[in-house]
This record gives structure tokens, sequence and C-alpha cells, in this order.
């Protein structure tokens, strides 16, 4: 199934590089002419294998590929991968159009290992640098902005980029399914109490529109509440003003817990009433890794909302738990164009905790 799957997307692949060569005048064969004699030479000079070397095994030609050009790059320090990189660069005609050329240079990276590696050695390099975010580098790491200077050079930037973000993104967690990002990662800053009731939350009247704004929840005393969960509060003590919009209902994720899920999957909504705990094991499991914020009231009933992590707005948390005991950073960070580019009441949690810790 994965041979299928991998061939599907190098079809794929193909598919795109042969509308990009029909919208720039120029052929699927001639980037395949390029890309045959480039990987020739980088056979032949970066891992000094020619076909020569296979003489009646041409069926080894790709394994021995990989196999050395795991081992030529695999202890290449960043400088040395860019130096590569460039000669490999130069080795596609310079008089050449510069989107025939930026092609045929993804083609490569994508067909020939040696050429992949040494992108990931920058990509790697990269995923450190965001792991190491701070208020002072966010808006760079985040949102970079190439001098131009050099266009091919540029192309690296960009590839290197956007493989690293993709890669650091998926790996936190926060691509997953709504009810499987990890806890650490929405709590305090991607969660909200939201209060008003003052009888026990009825779990089942918890629902969601269906464009994603609002949240309805009733009591046992069929009072209801309409919430604006971009902002995290209530916008109307009474529906009728919503009657139009159009519910979604949630689900019991077993006999016993009832939660709600928008249909873009962006926020997550389950009573969590501290005075009647048995009502959701979900919210007890919360409680016994003390996810709950701590300025919770102790003696209401509440509504705790989700929001799923922007890209963003989890790199601007990851910069604050970073760098919690440096004012100087927490200053950069709050007046960073990256939180202001944060959707919602994340954005005045984050700003909220950085005051908070600068005070303290």
């Amino acid at each position: 199934m994965n041979h299928v799957k991998r061939y599907f997307l190098y079809g794929l692949m193909l598919s795109s590089f042969s509308l990009l060569a029909m919208e720039n005048n120029f052929s699927q064969r001639d980037v395949d002419i390029y890309v045959k004699d480039v990987r020739d030479m980088i056979d032949i000079s970066f891992l000094n294998f020619n076909e020569d070397a296979i003489c009646g095994f041409p069926h080894l030609k790709s394994l021995i590929g990989f196999c050395l050009s795991l081992y030529k790059s695999r202890f290449l320090t960043p400088e040395q991968a860019i130096r590569n990189i460039n000669s490999i660069k130069a080795y596609i005609m310079q008089n050449v159009p510069n989107e025939l050329r930026k092609c045929v240079f993804k083609e490569i990276v994508n067909y020939h290992w040696y050429a992949y590696y040494l992108i990931q050695t920058l990509v790697n390099k990269r995923i450190e640098e965001l792991e190491k975010v701070k208020g002072s580098t966010i808006d760079a790491l985040y949102n970079p902005v190439y001098a131009h200077e050099d266009v091919a050079d540029d192309d690296v930037k960009e590839m290197v980029y956007s493989k690293a973000m993709a890669k650091f993104f998926v790996d936190a967690g926060i691509h997953n399914p709504l009810d499987r990002v990890p806890m650490g990662l929405i709590e305090n800053m991607h969660s909200v109490v939201l209060y008003g009731h003052t009888d026990e939350i009825c779990p089942p009247s918890l629902c969601m529109s269906s464009d994603g704004k609002y949240l309805l929840s009733a009591d046992c005393n069929a009072h209801e509440i309409v919430w604006d969960m971009e902002k995290g509060i209530s916008v109307n003590s009474e529906k009728t003003k919503y009657d139009s919009i159009k519910w979604t209902s949630g689900y019991w994720q077993d006999s016993k817990s009832y939660c709600v899920i928008d249909k873009t999957d962006t926020y997550y909504a389950v009573s969590a009433s501290l005075r009647y705990p048995h009502s959701s094991p979900y919210v007890y499991r919360i409680k016994e890794i003390n996810k709950f914020p701590s300025n919770m009231q102790k003696n209401g009933p509440a509504i705790m909302l989700f929001k799923r992590p922007e890209d963003v707005s989890y790199l601007c948390q990851k910069a604050f738990e970073n760098n919690k005991n440096n004012t100087q950073e927490l200053l950069a960070l709050r007046e960073s164009k990256s939180i202001n580019s944060i959707e919602g009441f994340p954005q005045d949690n984050l700003t909220k905790l950085i005051t908070e810790q600068i005070n303290q």
C-alpha cells in the first residue's frame, strides 16, 4: 500500500512540474534533460560514482546512490551543505530561464538522495532555531524577509523554510485531530473558562454554530447562553437573536463524557463544573494532570473552551516558555508582529501571561 501511495505522489509531482513547464513556455523534456545531466554530475563530483562501477548491475544504481548519499552527507555542517548546494545549482546552465532552473532544482532535490540530504541538513538547523525561538527572533523565524539580492539563493531559503515549518508543526502535534492535540499545547493560552450559568450545565445542551463562531449552552433550568468562541465571551443571555443559526450537536465520548467540536475542527468545548465532577471523566483527566487554569472558580459550573493552536500562536507560546525569566525577551515578544497576528482569545491570554511574568 505504501508503494502505491509513493508512486501516486511521484505522479502528482511530475504532473505539477509538467503544468509549470507549460505555463512558462518550456517542456517537461527540457526539465528532464537538465535533471539527468545534473544528477550524473552529482554522482561523479560528490559521490565518486558512475555507471561503469555497476557494469552489469544497473538495478543496484539506486541502492548504491542512496547509501553513498547518506554516508557522504551525514557529517556535513550547514555551511558545507550550502556550499555543495551552490555547486549543484551551478551545474544548471546560467543562461536558462530562472523558472526552469527553479523547476530543475526542485526535481533534483525530490529525486536525488544527496541533494535531498543537503537540504535536510539545512532544514534540521532551521528546526533547531525554531525550538530555541525567543521574543527577539520570532518575527524573523516565522515570517522571514529575504533581500532578493540573489534570487537563486532565495529559492533555497524558501524551500528550507517551508520544509522546516511543516515538519516542526506536524511534529508538535498541533495539526492532529483536535481531540488528539497534546494537552500541554492548549492549556492556559489556548483555553478559556466560560462562566455565566448558576445552575448545573446540561452536557447535551452544548452545541456549536455551523459557521464555527458561536457556542450554545443551557443549564438544567433551561437557561441558555450564547458564547462568541473567538473572543471567549457571552454575547447574549437569550438565544432568540440566534434562532436562524444552524446548530451542530456534540457527542458522547463514552457513557458519561459529552463534548462538542466545531465542523472546522478548531474549537472543542466540554462542561467543566467542579461541583459535578462525575458528569465528565474527561474533566477528571484534565484535573489529574493539573491542566485546569489555576484561577478557575471551585464552586460554580463552567465550560472549558479550547482552541486549536495556530502555527504562530504555538511558536509564540514556545518563545514565552523558553524565556520566562528574561524580561527583555518577554518585552520583545509582547511587541512582536507575530503575537499581534494571533486570532482570538489566545492573544489576550498570552499577553496577560507575559505581563504577569514581567511583574513578578
